[in-house]
């Protein structure tokens, strides 16, 4: 049977983020779900740091592939994909624990409908060198659901 999502992550050069958002996939309130990684022909040891991480996560599947661009990338993961929903998610991008149930509420909600979005925070980085979430970054949508006819 497939799972109810299939999670498509290209990867290139990302070996200092991937981990971070691997971690925040497997930490959804929801686990039916495949990770397809597909390494773009990373130069910075990015693959390994994501082999290194499957061990012990079948969920999560890593495939490589000589550089050919992201949109290249994402199709080769659409075409592995196991699942009709196809999420798309960059190797240095986090969720929220939530983030599929939120998903999987509005597909349920507006089934006719052919893509899905919610908020995003923006992630600012500071003049030392670290990084905060600022409540003035919060980028989204009005808090009921609404179906967008033309998104154009």
């Amino acid at each position: 049977m497939a799972p109810s999502f299939s999670i498509i992550i290209p990867l290139y050069n990302k070996a200092a983020a991937v981990t971070d958002t691997l971690q925040s996939v497997l930490a959804q309130t929801i686990a039916d779900f495949e990770v397809v990684v597909i390494d773009d022909g990373s130069t910075d040891g990015s693959a390994e740091v994501v082999e290194r991480f499957c061990q012990g996560h079948d969920q999560i599947c890593l495939i490589r592939q000589t550089n050919a661009g992201v949109s290249a990338t994402r199709n080769r993961g659409i075409e592995l994909a196991q699942s009709e929903n196809l999420i798309f998610l960059d190797a240095d991008d986090l969720w929220e624990p939530t983030y599929l149930a939120h998903i999987q509420d509005l597909i349920a909600q507006f089934p006719q409908a052919g893509a899905y979005a919610t908020a995003f925070v923006e992630q600012v980085n500071d003049e030392q060198g670290g990084s905060y979430r600022s409540p003035h970054r919060i980028h989204g949508l009005n808090d009921q659901p609404v179906l967008v006819d033309n998104y154009f």
